[in-house]
């Protein structure tokens, strides 16, 4: 499941568009037992309402910068509010300008969601308030919040 139109057709099917389009965020740090799984079903559900954007996906949470149709923003809240991962109440960040953001949709497994290059046994996904990390040398304080997930349903 992926994009397969050219950068010139991506451009062209953006400057029919007739409507607007609302960009924005979101991430949370936790455990997903299924990434590539995770990664397919939203492949399939982002695509289905038209988004745009990227989204990482990967064993320690998610992180996504995508670009949703106007007039799909209320069923794109509905998805959102129902992926297991976000109904502890994470919220939506709106983007403070708007303006053309992506050509495609491209959802990547990756180590990390955000390049920390921190060794696997040095943090816990599950550990009660965070935990900081020591970086040879200089201390470097990184929370990571705690959060149970385990399924895309």
């Amino acid at each position: 499941m992926f994009n397969k139109k050219s950068k010139f057709e991506l451009r062209k099917d953006l400057d029919k568009e007739s409507f607007q389009r609302i960009t924005c965020s979101f991430y949370r740090y936790c455990a997903i037992d299924n990434p590539e799984g995770l990664r397919n079903q939203l492949y399939q559900d982002l695509s289905d309402l038209k988004i745009l954007g990227r989204v990482y996906v990967a064993e320690e949470g998610i992180n996504a910068q995508i670009s949703v149709p106007d007039h799909k923003w209320e069923s794109f809240k509905g998805l959102y509010q129902n992926i297991i991962y976000f109904k502890r109440g994470k919220k939506l960040k709106k983007a403070v300008q708007e303006g053309l953001s992506f050509l495609k949709l491209t959802i990547k497994v990756k180590e990390e969601i955000v390049a920390y290059n921190l060794p696997k046994d040095t943090y816990d996904m599950n550990k009660v308030g965070g935990k900081k990390f020591q970086h040879k040398g200089n201390f470097k304080p990184l929370l990571i919040k705690r959060c149970y997930c385990s399924r895309y349903s």
